[in-house]
């Protein structure tokens, strides 16, 4: 079991990410059965889907080289949201997607700018990827100014199963 004052994936000044724990659950379902918070990403899910996910999950927490993982504040230790880097198929090539999904108690406070360049930052020097993505539904302001806050620019626009999306890239 690991402890999440200490054990993090990567910290930035504000922040630590880290790995699946066995009290985070509550936490799962809350931010993804928020209809605020999943609007550009295909709605809420289920508490079913969410418990069985966290299940398999909790069975091998470092099982997926490439995940979303959770945000906790360094300061209090308080779960805030959910980072991480997705491979994507676009248009026949592969590419690492950026997430960042901060709750709403914690938006508007540079959390998801902070982590997401973290996760930039971290994936460079560990893993040797130069070229990220972010896929953002167009009306989701708030997430593409995160993006262009920490260096993507619009890529290009592509149809996706929900629709078109804005593709951003950073080289």
């Amino acid at each position: 079991m690991m402890n999440g004052q200490t054990d993090a994936i990567l910290k930035t000044k504000r922040l630590r990410l880290r790995y699946q724990e066995n009290t985070d659950l509550d936490f799962l379902i809350k931010l993804w059965t928020d209809p605020e918070i999943t609007k550009y990403v295909g709605g809420p899910r289920t508490k079913e889907s969410l418990e069985k996910n966290f299940n398999e999950t909790a069975a091998d927490p470092q099982k997926e080289e490439y995940d979303l993982r959770y945000v906790v504040l360094k300061e209090t230790n308080e779960l805030i949201g959910m980072a991480g880097i997705i491979p994507k198929d676009i248009e026949g090539q592969n590419f690492y997607e950026i997430n960042y999904y901060i709750d709403k108690n914690h938006q508007n406070i540079g959390f998801a700018a902070e982590i997401a360049a973290g996760i930039l930052s971290h994936h460079r020097e560990k893993a040797g990827i130069n070229t990220f993505i972010v896929i953002i539904d167009k009306n989701n302001i708030a997430s593409i100014k995160v993006a262009e806050k920490i260096g993507f620019r619009f890529w290009k626009t592509v149809t996706r199963s929900s629709g078109p999306k804005d593709i951003y890239r950073i080289d």
